[in-house]
């Protein structure tokens, strides 16, 4: 399957060459029936292959989105139940829920109104659970670790995707109830007793699993007898202070063991992640002894020059405004760049025909490319209309145009 990319001056469309295991009843119910989030196409014949037309005038691919945004739980769920909807209004036409695409390429975010969009391909036969998995696997890199909630539902449901005859309903409960709870709430029950040694420890910054591990490592030192009721008593006594003591602590503190435990254990785990799907996991090291041979003063300093720690900026790039708004010209100290109306692109340009994402400078070495971010009134390189995900190399006094607003390389 291949994806390409064209636009005119009004629409952007994304082509994909099908299979040619494609049905024409497929296409017929597609086209005859308006399905909700779905992608509207058609299909076109270029030099005897069969290409479908998809219209993504306004829309951004959801791999192109996550570079500017976080992946957020509400996005998450909201993704979820638009691909289930599409799979129980589809089911009527008696067609396949493996022509849904689910490569974060193929799933789109309409501008503004943040809808779901999905791509569904005639032809195509790979199961949706298989294909949300891979994507679960994407989305595991993309997530702010920073974010515990996001961090546990997204690990649980990865766990559960791995499972065989897992459905998506199952998915969305798992969000759910991480969505509607706070963190602190998924305490078991077990931890709610807790000895005067934790709450010593907490008040020292220790983590308990620590502490624990230093109480299994000391061994145990004989006692003197106790008074006969004295010890029941005082332990009774202890208990019930430290449990209401530990409560109180751990609401001030903002966090509890349990999920301190989950939390760490699901960030170490995907960490592990894509090492294990690439089969690169070496749970043994060798170390490589480290050889010490004399060198000439002459050949250090060529191999190892001294550096000037002064006042010059790294490499960069500018933009040049000419046109006749007031605007500043943009200094890009960082790549990739993102050029838009919103406040979250890195170059701000607020006039109106300049979409809130509108296009992209990356570097790669030394060298610099501008691709458009599939804006409403398009990205234009020396009077060239570039199509979405299209890259131009740039080079010096090179025009870039956004809207009607003119922009020079420097």
């Amino acid at each position: 399957m291949e994806i390409c990319y064209k636009r005119n001056l009004n629409q952007s469309y994304m082509f994909i060459t099908s299979d040619p295991a494609y049905s024409g009843y497929q296409i017929h119910m597609c086209r005859q029936n308006h399905i909700h989030n779905l992608l509207q196409f058609e299909p076109v014949v270029s030099e005897g292959e069969t290409q479908f037309r998809y219209e993504i005038t306004g829309k951004r691919s959801l791999d192109h989105v996550l570079e500017s945004s976080d992946f957020a739980i509400d996005m998450f769920a909201k993704m979820l139940e638009t691909l289930l909807g599409i799979c129980q209004e589809i089911r009527p036409y008696l067609l396949e829920e493996e022509g849904i695409l689910l490569d974060p390429e193929s799933i789109y975010l309409e501008n503004g109104t943040k809808k779901f969009y999905f791509t569904y391909c005639p032809g195509r036969q790979e199961p949706v659970t298989e294909g949300f998995r891979k994507l679960m696997e994407y989305l595991l890199a993309k997530i702010n670790h920073e974010d515990e909630q996001m961090v546990l539902a997204s690990y649980e449901a990865y766990q559960k995707s791995t499972e065989e005859g897992f459905s998506l309903g199952e998915i969305l409960r798992i969000l759910y109830q991480y969505r509607q709870q706070d963190v602190e709430d998924y305490v078991p029950v077990r931890q709610k007793s807790v000895s005067s040694k934790k709450v010593e420890a907490l008040q020292k910054g220790i983590m308990p699993w620590e502490q624990e591990k230093k109480d299994a490592a000391v061994e145990e030192k004989p006692t003197a007898k106790k008074k006969k009721g004295y010890w029941k008593k005082y332990e009774i006594d202890t208990i019930e202070k430290d449990d209401e003591y530990y409560k109180k602590d751990a609401q001030s503190r903002g966090w509890n063991m349990a999920m301190e435990e989950k939390l760490q254990e699901c960030i170490a785990a995907i960490s592990r992640i894509p090492a294990f799907l690439t089969g690169k996991i070496n749970h043994e090291k060798e170390e490589e002894p480290i050889v010490c041979t004399p060198m000439d003063y002459k050949e250090m300093q060529e191999e190892n020059p001294t550096v000037y720690l002064g006042t010059e900026r790294a490499p960069e790039g500018v933009l040049r405004y000419d046109g006749k708004e007031d605007i500043s010209n943009i200094r890009m100290e960082y790549f990739p760049f993102i050029i838009g109306s919103s406040e979250q692109a890195d170059g701000n340009v607020c006039i109106q025909g300049v979409s809130r994402m509108h296009a992209r400078i990356t570097r790669e070495k030394e060298n610099y490319y501008v691709e458009d971010l599939n804006s409403m009134n398009g990205t234009w390189l020396n009077g060239k209309m570039l199509a979405y995900r299209e890259k131009e190399q740039l080079c010096m006094n090179d025009v870039i145009q956004l809207g009607r607003e003119r922009f020079t390389f420097l």
